[in-house]
């Protein structure tokens, strides 16, 4: 199909209505350094159509109707630095798939159907600085999910299923910039979720259904401060409420752990597991004050991630 065409550096086969391309379509282009195929009906990749692109550095699959990624299919792109395979119907992706993406720095996965994230997903990628998983079905994200990308620097999490987060699942994120988790199903948090995230500087946990009681008044009045010491934000505070206790329900978090839980064991030396927390407070609500404006923090902050 692209015979004579070995020197092409940019091809764009964007809003057409390919369902699939033979496995050897592109062959003999191997100075191409950006191929689009967005906005198609494609179903699925096999592993031979990219094998020869070995200067490709973007690869555009965005608004297709691809479900899996299998293992191979990206193995010769090692120049690859901008993956988008947002929109999409994708369930799951092997393990190791993006193994030999040394240089990729930018991957989008937004608007998939993603349930997932097992300790092999992210294998390879040591300059990734932007993960955007935001909007899939995830309900499980397993311990060293990361470990594959230790300079992620920004890494969207919302609108997804999560309810639990083990306590080491950030830790391999020494470098990440911004963690955003707005509108998943977290009640709590491990004490130790945020130990090594020394250069986190903004945080959004709105649009969850926070249990405000002693555990939580730990990991955000104790282990915050202690983990970041540098610039921190609490983004959309406004927005971040309690769910639970029912007289609790719809106060500001921060502002309620704050005021309200105030005989909480202090637990602020302990290192390590979660602690044990007793709850000795009184029947909440009766010492709540109103959030002044001045202590919102706007979330324009994060457009260009959402």
């Amino acid at each position: 199909m692209f015979q004579g065409l070995q020197y092409l550096q940019v091809l764009d086969l964007s809003q057409n209505i390919f369902v699939m391309f033979p496995s050897h379509v592109f062959d003999n282009l191997s100075q191409l350094e950006e191929l689009h195929l967005q906005s198609n009906r494609i179903k699925q990749i096999s592993v031979p159509q990219f094998q020869d692109l070995t200067n490709l550095k973007k690869l555009n699959l965005a608004k297709n109707s691809i479900s899996q990624i299998i293992y191979g299919t990206f193995l010769n792109l090692t120049r690859l630095q901008t993956l988008d395979l947002s929109y999409n119907a994708i369930e799951t992706i092997d393990d190791n798939t993006f193994e030999n993406l040394g240089k990729l720095k930018f991957l989008e996965l937004l608007n998939n159907a993603i349930k997932e994230i097992s300790e092999g997903t992210f294998t390879g990628l040591s300059a990734l600085s932007y993960l955007d998983i935001y909007d899939n079905n995830i309900t499980q994200i397993h311990t060293g999910a990361f470990k594959g990308c230790p300079n992620l620097e920004i890494l969207n999490l919302n609108d997804n299923k999560i309810s639990n987060l083990d306590g080491t699942v950030f830790k391999d994120l020494q470098h990440l910039n911004i963690l955003t988790l707005h509108n998943n199903l977290l009640q709590s948090l491990p004490a130790e979720i945020f130990n090594g995230l020394g250069s986190l500087s903004l945080l959004d946990l709105s649009g969850n259904p926070w249990l405000c009681d002693c555990s939580l008044h730990y990991v955000i009045e104790v282990a915050i401060p202690k983990y970041f010491s540098g610039f921190f934000q609490l983004d959309n505070k406004d927005k971040t409420v309690c769910a639970l206790p029912s007289a609790a329900q719809g106060f500001p978090m921060a502002k309620y752990l704050k005021n309200n839980l105030t005989n909480c064991i202090d637990v602020s030396t302990t290192v390590g597991p979660v602690p044990v927390v007793i709850d000795m407070t009184t029947a909440p609500g009766e010492k709540f004050h109103t959030v002044d404006e001045k202590d919102g923090i706007s979330s324009g902050l994060l457009a260009g991630i959402i």
